[in-house]
């Protein structure tokens, strides 16, 4: 059941990606925070995200937040004039919560990368869970010279 979220989130980058654009278009980026519910009945997972993407031309802070599920959280706007992904770095503290949100466990994870794509996962508590999973996925830019990006013919 996990896999079928993030199948699906790949599936929409490509279908979007196959499609028309334009010019000054905003480039494809996809970005997921799932808050898994613990098996553990009276449990909860809460997540907070904080991120930066570093650009060639410029860096942009991200947030985000879930509970007991994916995160309605905005990805910021990815235009293809910021150049290629230089880093990513991300944050993410994830807890586990009783009924009363007293903190059961918790833990902090970090994860970088350089070619605009990660994903990783990050528990709170091996025993009893309180697990999220994030990806990011941003799309290279248009090849420059080039309308749309498109190959010369």
């Amino acid at each position: 059941m996990r896999h079928v979220s993030m199948i699906a989130l790949m599936w929409a980058l490509l279908l979007a990606w196959a499609g028309d654009t334009q010019a000054q278009a905003p480039r494809i980026a996809v970005f997921a925070l799932n808050c898994f519910v613990p098996r553990t009945r009276g449990l909860h997972t809460r997540a907070a995200l904080e991120g930066t993407i570093t650009f060639a031309q410029r860096s942009v802070p991200f947030a985000a937040r879930c509970v007991n599920g994916p995160s309605a959280s905005l990805f910021p706007a990815v235009q293809g004039s910021d150049g290629p992904v230089q880093a990513l770095a991300v944050v993410v503290v994830t807890s586990l919560e009783d009924e009363e949100r007293q903190v059961v466990a918790q833990n902090r994870c970090q994860a970088g990368g350089r070619n605009g794509f990660l994903t990783f996962r990050c528990s709170a508590s091996e025993a009893h869970g309180g697990e999220v999973e994030i990806l990011v996925s941003i799309a290279p830019p248009p090849l420059e010279g080039t309308a749309e990006g498109a190959l010369p013919e």
